[in-house]
């Protein structure tokens, strides 16, 4: 199972929740998995929690998997980092990129959970930016049945219009009052700990019912992932072929029209102009297939790197375009322009010039 969400709306929580409803974790002996503002990992599992105490900030920049098994099945959730992170959409892009890197690796999915703050009373920007994001990478397939986990919240209050998702696959609907880790356990009396047992009971009897759901669930394959990377990729190519194509027509146009002009100047002199074509050779830059990425410049149109070594990455301005041999602390050596990492971009392409000669 995915586990996406925006940051800030407590997938975190909610994977210490499946820990402990898995590892017969209770209010009085908490299991943690991830660390929160109030309490440390309890759990040996991977881990990378930047700053626990600032909700506004995405706190996993990874994804990490977290494995139970149950009546004889195994589960697998995988963690993924918030999306509409603070840091801005190249950061996002990044994300999405870990992600899919992420899940490739998998051998199947069952289905994608989407963690959403219930507290809020309607579809924000950002969690639509997250819906967007979303079904811009995941196949039609993945989303067959949907899981919303509504957190901080009650069925009975809930204010969110699961319908303004406006998502295609049927969404099943959880509730969780997850304040069991929220909230600092120093203040929690008698009176509090009977409220928070009621919450938490609540919580694991939507776990189970969840659970429950998705054992009937069609296992399917990560290929969908990977024909649809490709997919993405081809578009981004074909578009930067375009835009290449456009300059070089533009080329062309204005050789054209540099001819007229002599033509014009030079009157109907034919001795005098025979020569002139001989002049006038442009070379055509190409972008053609390659069975190998090469690292390009979305700003200059070149390949900078021909058969880049670094493992290929499909985000323009990934961090580890960084590392290129065509980069020089940060900025590129090839272009004339010193173009920073962040222009750049890993596509299956090489470059070809071939010559024309224009005249009349």
């Amino acid at each position: 199972m995915i586990v996406i969400g925006e940051t800030g709306s407590e997938k975190s929580t909610f994977i210490n929740y499946l820990t402990n409803f898995f590892l017969n974790g209770s209010l009085k002996h908490l299991k943690v998995a991830i660390p929160t503002r109030y309490r440390k990992s309890t759990e040996k599992y991977s881990h990378n929690e930047k700053d626990v105490s600032d909700v506004t900030v995405s706190k996993t920049d990874s994804c990490y998997e977290y494995k139970f098994a149950r009546k004889g099945r195994s589960y697998l959730f995988l963690d993924t980092p918030g999306l509409s992170d603070t840091r801005g959409v190249d950061q996002d892009d990044k994300n999405l990129e870990n992600i899919v890197r992420s899940v490739e690796n998998l051998d199947d999915i069952v289905c994608v959970i989407i963690v959403i703050n219930g507290t809020a009373p309607r579809l924000s920007a950002s969690i639509k930016n997250v819906i967007v994001r979303m079904q811009g990478f995941l196949p039609d397939v993945i989303l067959d049945h949907v899981v919303v986990v509504l957190t901080n919240v009650y069925f009975h209050i809930c204010n969110f219009d699961i319908k303004a998702l406006d998502l295609n696959g049927t969404v099943h609907p959880f509730y969780m009052q997850n304040s069991a880790f929220s909230t600092d356990p120093s203040r929690w009396d008698d009176n509090a700990m009977k409220l928070l047992q009621h919450d938490w009971d609540i919580a694991f009897e939507e776990l189970k019912r969840m659970l429950g759901l998705i054992d009937t669930f069609q296992v399917k394959s990560v290929q969908a992932f990977t024909e649809m990377k490709n997919i993405r990729h081809a578009i981004k190519s074909l578009m930067h072929e375009a835009r290449l194509e456009v300059e070089n027509i533009q080329k062309m146009q204005d050789q054209i029209a540099a001819l007229e002009k002599a033509l014009k100047s030079f009157g109907d002199d034919q001795d005098k102009y025979k020569d002139y074509t001989k002049q006038n050779v442009i070379s055509v830059p190409k972008l053609v297939d390659a069975d190998y990425h090469s690292t390009i410049c979305s700003r200059c149109d070149l390949v900078c790197h021909d058969n880049c070594r670094l493992e290929e990455t499909y985000v323009k301005g990934d961090g580890e375009l960084a590392g290129c041999a065509a980069m020089n602390n940060g900025t590129c050596t090839i272009c004339s322009g010193h173009c920073p990492f962040e222009e750049h971009y890993h596509g299956r392409k090489t470059m070809h010039t071939t010559t024309q000669t224009f005249g009349f």
